[in-house]
């Protein structure tokens, strides 16, 4: 999976808030950078939830 762009990065495609996260802020191997991060496809390379959106037109949350 290549780079996954989004327009607000810190609210996830299910709609969580990423910056609310503790591994969102946590440093080291385990952080996450959330779906629309730096390098999210690179940790997480077969996310069902982007594979899901970009069949889906490249919606910006699940709930669209």
């Amino acid at each position: 999976m290549k780079e996954y762009v989004r327009a607000y990065p810190l609210f996830s495609l299910c709609g969580l808030n990423c910056g609310l996260c503790p591994r969102y802020h946590t440093e080291g191997e385990s952080r996450c950078p959330g779906c629309g991060g730096p390098a999210f496809h690179l940790k997480h390379p077969s996310c069902a939830v982007i594979t899901c959106s970009r069949k889906h037109g490249g919606v910006e949350h699940c709930c669209q």
